[in-house]
């Protein structure tokens, strides 16, 4: 399929850099905008959706309060839709839950028709007769050609291991960004050997401790 279409951006990967863009630029009626993302539908560091672990930044560095605080978009906003708002104004903390943040993300996605997911990018090119970029798309109901004036690239970073290291992934050794995927198998093991970048370290070692080094209190 082919669209006649030439939007003014068109944003490869759907994650909180490039849902932000898109829910910025949703109402601004010159601009025609689309997001694409290969997975079926929106998720933030799911391998680290640990229990409790809240966001290192206030609520208010969401998807768009410091570019536009009026947005609708906002988390502020969310919680007001989920009849939510007054009991985080009273629980006065400044921070959020990594799941709660996933939730806002998915219910920002929910509200806006400029997002297209599981859609793969190909290939990219740039037209000189159009003056335009082509992105070659595939998904599961066939292969289409969107065009943009620009586009914006928001894939994310993907975890890196260590040459060393890599004959034991998944064996022996974890990136902290596949934990929850691991956790159960590494919770009984008498060894959990982790690779984790920042605060992670932290964090991980402290649920370790506590579900396998401390003892149970009867």
């Amino acid at each position: 399929m082919q669209t006649d279409t030439v939007y003014d951006i068109a944003g490869i990967g759907i994650g909180p850099f490039n849902l932000g863009l898109a829910a910025l630029c949703q109402p601004v009626e010159s601009l025609q905008t689309i997001f694409i993302e290969q997975k079926p539908e929106f998720s933030w560091h799911e391998g680290m959706m640990i229990a409790g672990t809240t966001l290192q930044v206030s609520y208010l560095a969401d998807l768009v309060t410091l570019a536009d605080p009026s947005s609708k978009f906002s988390c502020l906003n969310f919680l007001r839709q989920q009849n939510r708002l007054l009991q985080f104004g009273i629980h006065e903390s400044n921070y959020i839950t990594r799941a709660e943040y996933n939730r806002y993300c998915k219910w920002v996605c929910s509200e806006m028709d400029n997002l297209l997911f599981d859609t793969g990018v190909d290939a990219v090119f740039y037209n000189d007769s159009m003056d335009c970029f082509e992105l070659f798309c595939k998904s599961g109901t066939g292969s289409t050609i969107i065009r943009a004036r620009y586009i914006v690239i928001g894939t994310g970073t993907k975890p890196i291991v260590p040459a060393m290291g890599r004959e034991f992934v998944g064996r022996q050794l974890i990136h902290s960004g596949d934990y929850m995927y691991h956790r159960k198998k590494y919770l009984l093991a008498k060894r959990s050997p982790l690779l984790a970048p920042a605060k992670a370290p932290q964090r991980l070692f402290t649920i370790y401790y506590r579900a396998v080094m401390t003892p149970s209190k009867k």
